[in-house]
């Protein structure tokens, strides 16, 4: 069948079909709301689902750089420097160098430090060192500080 025997057909077509064709709509094809909620949320899934899967290939930002400087001191822990004498079994003892907040010691009183399993600090022969000693137990009569943290503090340039 060629156009012209097609062109032929179509011209034996009764005009009320082609008047009927013209003026009648095509029947509703509205979509649910409910369908085009769950194709958005479809898609988001599939979107955090991609995330998801090629996140061992993302790259990694470097850590942020580590502060030097003196650890903020939580609530309740009170801080003093100390100069290191001697060594001892347990911790060390040592002379109050400096005063922190609060002022719990003369300058110059002789203080026994006890390091536990619990105190976070590099192990090191502390002789001769100055180090800041947090701690949270004091024994005034034995003059005893269970540290809860100590650091090495660097020498001042002046002293008192």
């Amino acid at each position: 069948m060629n156009g012209k025997n097609l062109f032929e057909g179509l011209s034996f077509i009764d005009e009320r079909y082609i008047d009927e064709a013209e003026n009648s709509e095509l029947p509703g094809t509205a979509v649910s709301p409910w369908i085009r909620v769950a194709a958005m949320a479809a898609c988001l899934c599939v979107v955090m689902l991609s995330l998801w899967c090629l996140r061992p290939f993302l790259p990694v930002s470097p850590d942020p750089p580590v502060e030097t400087t003196l650890p903020i001191m939580p609530e309740g822990f009170q801080t003093v420097i100390v100069s290191v004498e001697e060594m001892t079994d347990t911790g060390f003892t040592g002379t109050v160098a400096e005063q922190m907040f609060p002022e719990l010691f003369e300058i110059g009183r002789e203080l026994n430090v006890v390091i536990t399993e619990e105190t976070v600090y590099e192990p090191a022969d502390y002789t001769g060192c100055r180090v800041m000693v947090e701690f949270i137990q004091y024994d005034s009569d034995t003059a005893v500080i269970v540290a809860d943290f100590i650091q090495v503090v660097p020498q001042s340039e002046h002293t008192d």
